[in-house]
Parts: C-alpha cells; structure tokens; sequence
C-alpha cells in the first residue's frame, strides 16, 4: 500500500542523487518490507540484514568476481545465500 509507495520513492529519489550508492539501502529496505508482511502459521518473518552490510557484500562480489575472472563466484554466491 502507501507504505511500500513511498518506500519506491524516496529510494528512487536517493539512489539517484547518491549516484546509486543508497541502491543497498533502497533494496534492503525492499526486502525488509516483504519479509514483514510475510506471515506463515500465523508468524511474521523479519529481516535483519544491515544496509553497509549489503554494501561491503556488493562490493566483494563485484571485484571478486572480476579479479579472479569469475572463479570466485560459487563462493560469493554462497556467501550470499547465507546474507540474505
């Protein structure tokens, strides 16, 4: 509803005045929400990843991935899973 509205807009708004940095903010945000309005046999999911944790995992794979010519990546990936 209005929440996850104006959640879109002012991360679209920061990501583009941060020249994409607050990109990992706006998508932890995201999940957050959709983590939140989960319920399974009555319980709520949450979400508790941090944004700069985001970060650093963002930046890791990315120059992981590019240094070690994609060799990196099942690693990464699963660094990952286990992240979100």
């Amino acid at each position: 509803g209005k929440d996850l509205f104006w959640i879109y807009c002012g991360g679209i708004i920061l990501t583009v005045i941060t020249l994409g940095i607050y990109y990992v903010w706006f998508f932890k945000e995201l999940l957050a929400y959709r983590a939140q309005h989960t319920v399974f046999q009555g319980h709520r999911f949450s979400f508790n990843v941090r944004g700069r944790d985001l970060l650093l995992f963002a930046i890791v794979a990315y120059f992981g991935t590019i240094i070690t010519f994609g060799l990196a990546f099942p690693w990464i990936y699963n660094w990952g899973t286990k992240l979100i």
